[in-house]
């Protein structure tokens, strides 16, 4: 089987077995046919087989057709062999594609990661500054300012509870930092 498909991958052989066939059943049908054939080039006569380039393809023996399966062979395996050298670069270009694509995604990570870790020290930064600024504007919306007095009045109050205010503001922006530090998130 596997000698028969060699032999038909072999086209120009195939080819000449083919004419020679259809030539062997024309002269069969001719020598049937009591009339003598009629060429349209020439008229009226005899049919020779024409002589093709193809009558030379055929095999006498069977050394000469296993040569020519041979010839197929070697021709099929060096195709062969390019289809599987493009088809590891194929492989290996598709790989070093994919490892691109990973070290690109890992870098995007990266830099989302510190985004991150950006925005939760600036968010902790703003709370704090919330804290301060609401405690104040709670005690200075009411406070009448009179600072060349001498008495103790509702400002020294209000410059303590400021301080303290922002002294605790502080203690808890690093408060969160140290807690953000210990958890690995900064």
């Amino acid at each position: 089987d596997d000698d028969a498909d060699m032999r038909d991958m072999n086209l120009t052989a195939k080819e000449a077995r083919e004419e020679q066939e259809r030539i062997q059943d024309l002269l069969k049908h001719s020598s049937s046919v009591q009339n003598p054939s009629f060429d349209p080039m020439g008229g009226v006569g005899d049919l020779k087989p024409p002589e093709t380039p193809h009558s030379a393809l055929t095999y006498d023996s069977d050394e000469e057709e296993e040569e020519a399966i041979e010839v197929v062979e070697q021709l099929l395996e060096t195709y062969f062999m390019q289809a599987d050298n493009t088809w590891n670069k194929l492989q290996t270009l598709t790989e070093y594609i994919d490892d691109t694509e990973d070290y690109v995604n890992i870098q995007l990570d990266s830099q989302r990661n510190q985004l991150i870790r950006l925005d939760l020290i600036l968010t902790c930064l703003s709370a704090s500054i919330a804290l301060i600024t609401a405690i104040t504007s709670l005690f200075a919306m009411n406070v009448q300012l009179r600072p060349g007095s001498e008495e103790d009045g509702p400002y020294s109050w209000f410059v303590i509870i400021s301080t303290t205010s922002c002294a605790g503001a502080i203690l808890l922006f690093l408060g969160v930092m140290t807690y953000s530090r210990y958890k690995r998130l900064i």
